[in-house]
């Protein structure tokens, strides 16, 4: 059983966390840090770093903090705290995706009904995908949307 709707607000709340922790080490900051790279490392460290990320992010919030703060290198922080950010923000984009459609399997429809529905949500999905910068400030440091 699945019910995807109750997972929504747990995800809003982790992507607030990664946005305020952002927000601490100064987004002048991360910006700069986030200007040395460019989308296809990002990605690549998400590829390569995924598994270390993941243990982070499922730590409790303190121990989570800690963790990033005994990343010295400010660079390397800063861009572990995005591509984190990245992750919550793509897993709550495809939790509301999938809670907007009703494309959950828990819920017992006919198969086509359900495939119709996934169809319905990964446009959604595909329309709100995030980009790796979280901030709607008007800044694009990794290039997304071509205008750099």
């Amino acid at each position: 059983m699945m019910n995807v709707d109750k997972y929504c607000d747990a995800a809003f709340f982790e992507v607030g966390w990664y946005l305020d922790a952002l927000q601490a080490e100064d987004v002048a900051a991360v910006l700069r840090s986030a200007a040395a790279t460019d989308a296809d490392a990002m990605h690549a460290m998400i590829d390569q770093r995924g598994n270390e990320l993941r243990e982070i992010m499922v730590l409790p919030e303190g121990e989570r903090a800690a963790t990033f703060l005994r990343m010295t290198d400010a660079t390397e922080r800063h861009l572990m705290l995005l591509a984190a950010a990245h992750m919550a923000r793509s897993g709550l984009a495809w939790l509301q995706a999938a809670s907007t459609s009703a494309a959950d399997p828990s819920v017992q429809i006919h198969p086509i009904t359900m495939m119709l529905r996934a169809a319905w949500a990964s446009d959604e999905l595909i329309r709100s995908y995030p980009s790796l910068w979280p901030f709607d400030d008007g800044h694009d440091p990794f290039d997304e949307f071509g205008e750099g």
